[in-house]
């Protein structure tokens, strides 16, 4: 008999189910966006070689569980063959996870969706990384991608500046600040800035334009987790322009390839060495 390489299957995806003569395979959707077509043919997928359903991962992705293995083959074919991606386990950039954005929510400082794309592009299947990392990105602080909870993760924040000449106190800005950085002292907006998240409500809703945007960018933390040895990621960067993200993740990425143990999962290997030794590194 061929001896099946189930860790090389893995890298592409296919996963061994605890019955050994089935496998999980796994599609990749970036930003957990799927089109409408695709949809038809992974459920028609499912029906003809699975049991008729599928599974939503926690990272926005699908799997079809129940596949036989003789039909492997012929299922990777019909997917490739519909332009529908295949996923990815075991020691690489994973698909990458991202909140809807400004095509959809109105708090979405950016697209997140494009974002997410152009790191796929740029990083998913990473080789020579030494463990699995995943990789978010979020269109504000509200953070509903779980960025800090990833092994890099992006949160969109918006700078601004406070005109009081234009101010009339009306309140909005107040009533709309959910951390109360924002009070009305003598009919004029003042601002504690140390309570400010960056989230760019204050110049979406002032009618008199007395706030003004003046930078978008985002906060990119390293060393986050789940699992049984979770924690959160530190803050490494502070407001990257979006073209200038890729460039970031880049730099992280390679500190943990030259310098990371096989095996080493990033947030593993910051504790190792020190937060500060890695963000000297990066900058």
């Amino acid at each position: 008999m061929t001896k099946i390489d189930y860790d090389d299957l893995k890298r592409g995806g296919i996963i061994q189910q605890r019955d050994s003569d089935y496998v999980i395979l796994r599609i990749r959707n970036i930003a957990g966006r799927v089109d409408s077509d695709n949809l038809a043919k992974i459920g028609e997928i499912a029906e003809k070689y699975g049991k008729g359903y599928v599974r939503c991962t926690t990272m926005q992705g699908i799997e079809i569980p129940w596949i036989k293995f003789d039909d492997l083959s012929k299922v990777r074919k019909e997917l490739d063959d519909a332009g529908i991606l295949h996923g990815a386990c075991g020691p690489r950039v994973r698909t990458i996870m991202s909140c809807p954005g400004s095509s959809l929510c109105k708090y979405g400082l950016f697209d997140t969706t494009k974002i997410a794309k152009k790191l796929d592009d740029a990083f998913f299947g990473k080789e020579k990384i030494k463990h699995k990392t995943k990789i978010s990105v979020t269109a504000c602080p509200n953070s509903c991608a779980l960025p800090r909870a990833h092994d890099i993760g992006l949160i969109a924040r918006l700078d601004m500046e406070f005109d009081e000449s234009k101010c009339t106190g009306c309140g909005l800005c107040a009533e709309i600040c959910k951390r109360k950085a924002i009070e009305i002292v003598d009919k004029k907006a003042t601002i504690t800035w140390e309570k400010c998240n960056y989230c760019g409500k204050c110049p979406n809703t002032c009618p008199f334009k007395a706030w003004k945007a003046t930078r978008r960018g985002f906060d990119i933390y390293v060393g986050g987790r789940m699992g049984g040895e979770a924690q959160l990621g530190q803050l490494a960067m502070h407001f990257v322009p979006e073209t200038e993200v890729i460039d970031a993740i880049q730099k992280c990425t390679d500190v943990l390839v030259n310098h990371a143990k096989d095996g080493e999962r990033l947030s593993t290997f910051i504790n190792r060495v020190g937060f500060e030794w890695f963000k000297e590194r990066i900058e």
